[in-house]
């Protein structure tokens, strides 16, 4: 059976690999430049009270990956089919995701799925995909933007489809998940009527 319940015992770390705390600044997109603004909270903290819901069994520490340290990660042999479903602290519209492998003498995500949904159990992430992403060869938070959507939604899959190297172990470091929920936006839609309105005065007084 792939899923497995999660737990938090750390595992031992491998001899071909040691800790390394990577460079935390994300990378640039100027994609997503414009909506920074909806990209400070990270949805997928464990601070906040995400949880990992489902992973493949052979997934060790998978609960490092909503974790701040550096120094933690989730852990696989690279020859496991790595998947796993995180739980968000809020129903959001999600707009970024990030991730990272810290982690010398390893191999790097290369290839990897997200796809989503507003409730769980479901066999139906298909519906929300997210996108399909290729990540570069290195060991810094690397950001990407997902298809636009009009649905908040609460779960994200992941799935590990392809990695960058050839070492027997493909560990995770972090995942991030950025967006906007209802609130956010509404106040969004009142600032931008006020912003409105407040031109409308401006121009009303200047034609006087």
């Amino acid at each position: 059976k792939d899923e497995a319940t999660t737990h938090s015992n750390a595992p031992s770390e491998p001899t071909s690999a040691s800790s390394t705390k990577g460079n935390s600044s994300p990378t640039t997109n100027p994609q997503i430049s414009s909506k920074k603004s909806k990209l400070r909270k990270n949805f997928a903290s464990g601070s906040c009270g995400a949880k990992i819901l489902a992973h493949n069994a052979e997934a060790q520490n998978v609960p490092s990956i909503l974790s701040s340290s550096p120094d933690e990660y989730m852990l696989n042999p690279c020859i496991a089919k790595i998947w796993f479903v995180i739980e968000l602290c809020e129903s959001i519209r999600i707009l970024n995701i990030e991730i990272a492998n810290f982690e010398l003498f390893s191999s790097v995500p290369k290839t990897f799925r997200v796809s989503s949904s507003d409730r769980y159990p479901t066999k139906d992430w298909h519906r929300h995909h997210l996108g399909t992403f290729n990540a570069s060869f290195n060991r810094t938070i690397q950001s990407f933007q997902t298809m636009e959507s009009t649905t908040y939604v609460k779960y994200v899959k992941f799935e590990l489809l392809d990695f960058h190297g050839h070492e027997h172990y493909c560990p995770l470091s972090v995942v991030r998940i950025h967006g906007s929920n209802v609130e956010e936006e509404i106040m969004t839609m009142e600032e931008n009527t006020n912003l409105i309105d407040s031109k409308s005065l401006s121009d009303i007084h200047d034609d006087n």
